[in-house]
């Protein structure tokens, strides 16, 4: 799905339904909370409901509704429910259900390859386009690489035809030398866009840390590495543009496992796909890097220094216990997990299957995701 709703709550008063469901690929969270007395409450954040008194003798259970789900509920007069049926609406095989009801021109049906980039093409411009909003002045992240090279092209060429006053605004955050930086000057000075770069030292990062992990609510140290840098751009854009509608391009890769394309692991980028998010196209482009490894120095990479950080704050000896105190996704190592881990615990204490795993790639032996520490990992000058 290129475009839809991330969640959504029906109410049917004539026949006392309630019914709840959430997108497809899990891009938009959703919360759920029902007591054991019958009251149900939903939200789009966990920290939502920590605050909520019940009359239960112990804590009600929050748990993440799953992805492409809905959930039918028995509403009584009371104001309780009764769940009645949950099942999943969308498999990844299966043509989306609301295909049948767009009414844009030119889409085909079936998984035909010409057939699916023609679909591709029709739905991304689609969702662009609808969010031109002229009296709200747009931005774009760029970060150089293909997915938000491709909005961002996109979105310049179609505010020329709708023929917005104003230049559309671009914003990269990374070191001065990093692939990413100097990737996406190019992609700006190409499509004659206003471009500001943000800097950031390794302090500022570690800095932001404990606030992007409770906005988060998740430990994987995916998320989070990734999370610090578009957290500290998003306060740069807020503070300093007066930009209110931001494009992007991050989730492609994530959708279509895009990191890592190399012959011999095509089964497991398939396996990875099906159980996460979608089925995948054979022709897929490798991005040898992701975000929070793209933006960083070559010299001296982000993950480096979050390493150093942890070696200062966490000792062998507390690294041992880790299984003994989060017996559900225990940490491994030093790097980012334990502290990172800590940090959560501080601020949702007993939530840690909000996290379902930790993101690491199942095709080679890892025991960090910064691609820079795979064996596979080259860089540029070399590819």
């Amino acid at each position: 799905m290129l475009d839809g709703i991330f969640a959504f709550i029906l109410l049917d008063t004539a026949n006392m339904r309630d019914f709840i469901g959430r997108d497809t690929y899990g891009v938009g969270p959703l919360f759920k909370l029902i007591t054991d007395d019958g009251f149900l409450a939903v939200c789009s954040e966990g920290k939502g409901f920590l605050e909520i008194k019940t009359s239960m003798s112990t804590p009600a259970k929050i748990t993440p509704f799953p992805p492409g789900h809905f959930e039918v509920f028995d509403l009584k007069l009371t104001g309780k429910v009764q769940s009645l049926q949950m099942d999943r609406f969308h498999c990844c095989t299966e043509e989306l259900k609301h295909a049948s009801f767009n009414n844009l021109e030119g889409l085909g049906t079936g998984f035909e390859l010409e057939t699916v980039k023609s679909n591709i093409r029709i739905l991304f411009e689609d969702a662009v386009k609808k969010r031109l909003m002229a009296h709200r002045r747009i931005g774009c992240l760029l970060s150089g690489g293909l997915d938000s090279s491709l909005v961002a092209a996109t979105l310049v060429k179609l505010a020329k035809e709708e023929q917005l006053q104003y230049c559309i605004q671009m914003f990269s955050i990374g070191a001065e030398d990093s692939p990413d930086a100097v990737a996406a000057r190019k992609v700006a000075a190409h499509i004659k866009s206003e471009h500001h770069e943000v800097n950031f030292t390794p302090e500022e990062a570690i800095r932001v840390l404990e606030d992007v992990i409770f906005h988060l609510e998740s430990y994987d140290i995916t998320t989070v590495c990734a999370s610090v840098e578009m957290y500290l751009i998003s306060k740069y854009i807020r503070e300093k543009t007066d930009s209110v509608v931001l494009f992007s391009g991050e989730g492609l890769d994530e959708l279509t496992q895009g990191y890592f394309h190399k012959d011999g692991v095509e089964k497991h980028l398939l396996r990875e796909s099906f159980k996460d998010l979608n089925l995948i196209p054979d022709e897929i482009l490798w991005r040898k890097e992701a975000f929070s490894d793209g933006m960083t120095s070559q010299k001296k990479p982000w993950y480096i220094s979050l390493q150093e950080h942890i070696e200062s704050e966490v000792n062998d000896s507390q690294l041992e216990n880790a299984s003994k105190l989060f017996p559900f996704n225990p940490p491994t190592t030093k790097v980012g997990f334990f502290i990172i881990r800590q940090i959560f615990e501080k601020y949702y204490p007993g939530r840690s299957e909000w996290t379902p795993h930790y993101w690491m790639p199942r095709w080679i032996k890892a025991t960090d995701p910064s691609a820079r520490t795979l064996s596979i990992y080259k860089p540029d000058k070399d590819q």
